[in-house]
């Protein structure tokens, strides 16, 4: 199993190139949500998921992307199903897709000094998630990162993944920053090598 994920941290920017990987569905879709910069993720998210697919998966067939009931999402590709992620926040997203169908999950958050200073979830979960993740912002937030990331490809529940103890959780994780946002990428069934990250391409 491989994954490749690409991430676009100022959607605002990449507004040009983003609108040439979407379909009128996507756009259509997108008027399901009223606050214009959720359609904004939205869309970006779409664009990444397309455009991956057309850069690393070789065929021809259309793409469909499609929705567990559970609201996990999932590419179909002719009659072959892959698995994919996708996370969002603010002016940035993430997607990752694999060459198969076992899950996987992935999270990027911005890293905001002051929340995770402060943040009461650092002590709740001191004996789960958050033990010993020390003082730093980025590893608070990366293992905030870890947890939404592993909800994800698990389908859990994100209060009884806070209280699970986080050292076997990062040994199947890939955490990185960029930029003002930090993420992470949860594959229990894919080793580490096999995780690609790449940002979007950017025009001029």
């Amino acid at each position: 199993m491989a994954i490749m994920a690409c991430y676009c941290i100022d959607i605002a920017a990449q507004q040009a190139w983003l609108g040439g990987h979407l379909t009128a569905a996507d756009q259509q879709q997108a008027q399901r949500y009223t606050h214009p910069p959720r359609q904004q993720q939205f869309l970006a998210a779409r664009a990444l998921l397309r455009w991956l697919v057309s850069e690393f998966v070789t065929t021809e067939l259309p793409l469909e992307i499609r929705k567990y009931p559970s609201g996990a999402p999932y590419l179909l590709l002719g009659e072959q199903l892959l698995s994919c992620s996708i996370a969002h926040t603010d002016n940035a997203v993430l997607v990752g897709l694999s060459d198969g169908q076992q899950p996987f999950g992935l999270d990027i958050e911005r890293v905001d000094a002051a929340r995770w200073q402060t943040s009461p979830v650092v002590a709740k979960y001191q004996h789960g998630m958050m033990h010993n993740v020390g003082s730093s912002s980025l590893a608070r937030a990366q293992r905030w990162n870890l947890a939404e990331a592993v909800v994800k490809a698990e389908q859990g529940k994100l209060l009884e993944v806070l209280q699970r103890q986080s050292e076997p959780l990062l040994a199947h994780a890939s955490l990185a920053q960029v930029g003002g946002y930090s993420y992470a990428i949860y594959h229990p069934q894919c080793d580490t090598d096999a995780v690609s990250v790449i940002p979007a391409p950017t025009i001029g």
